[in-house]
């Protein structure tokens, strides 16, 4: 987790995430136990800024399941506010393009850096600027609740 020597600290994820890398993916999780993408997100907003967001967890068939998650994404983020870059704010909501989809989240904790989790990938720190992530971001939203 710690930089190699001479990479400045605004390159590194903050310390507080640590207890989250490793978290299990788990179809329709929701604790530390497992979460998926959406689980992760809920289980950091309301831990660390006590922001509560819906379960979902019945609301989709499994990850695979893009249609439902699509339109749920789409549904829920109506009344957040869309954040224009470069520069993100811990707390934000990346929402990335899976297979054309705007339909996996990752959780900016310090730019250019986020936390998720995915079918076979515990959570980890991915950077945004990555080579996998950069062409994948659809958007970044902020909760409203993060705005006051």
């Amino acid at each position: 987790m710690d930089a190699p020597v001479g990479i400045p600290r605004l390159y590194r994820p903050p310390p507080w995430v640590r207890p989250y890398i490793g978290i299990p993916f788990a179809e329709h999780g929701r604790t530390r136990e497992g979460c998926d993408c959406w689980g992760l997100v809920r289980l950091v907003l309301g831990e660390r800024w006590r922001i509560w967001l819906p379960s979902f967890s019945e609301s989709y068939r499994d990850t695979d399941d893009r249609e439902a998650i699509e339109a749920l994404l789409a549904e829920e983020r109506v009344a957040w506010r869309r954040i224009s870059g470069p520069f993100f704010h811990e707390g934000d909501v990346v929402l990335l393009r899976v297979g054309g989809r705007a339909m996996h989240l990752g959780l900016i904790v310090g730019f250019p850096w986020m936390l998720h989790v995915e079918r076979g990938i515990d959570a980890a720190c991915d950077r945004l600027d990555g080579l996998r992530w950069a062409r994948a971001v659809d958007s970044v939203w902020r909760h409203p609740e993060m705005l006051r």
